[in-house]
């Protein structure tokens, strides 16, 4: 699925807010988010998008464009703090943020969607 970048600006809510809000959430659908922190520097070979648990560096096709774009991304998620995952574990469609906070308190991600089958 295609993913963006997304920066959500001037927040000082928390970043489960933040998402919330620049997504443009229902409040009555609030309860069902997620915010699960994580550590992108344990992505390196893999992509953020990928658990560090069952995959390795390995399972992957050095060639594949697609790939090297989530390594990029990896490499820039892992230069912010308070890495977190963004998502909504009880909807079978749903946006997913994987991002942190950048130096002057901004958030930066990669916003996709996941959809269980």
């Amino acid at each position: 699925s295609a993913c963006c970048a997304v920066v959500i600006s001037a927040t000082e809510s928390s970043a489960r807010d933040a998402c919330l809000q620049a997504l443009g959430v229902k409040k009555s659908s609030w309860k069902l988010a997620t915010l699960t922190p994580q550590d992108y520097s344990t992505h390196a070979g893999i992509g953020f998008c990928y658990s560090p648990d069952a995959f390795s560096a390995s399972d992957f096709d050095g060639g594949d464009v697609n790939h090297q774009k989530i390594l990029a991304a990896t490499t820039v998620l892992t230069q912010l703090k308070d890495h977190f995952e963004f998502n909504f574990e009880k909807l079978v469609i749903a946006p997913v943020i994987h991002g942190g906070r950048a130096v002057d308190g901004n958030i930066v991600g990669v916003l996709s969607m996941r959809v269980f089958t």
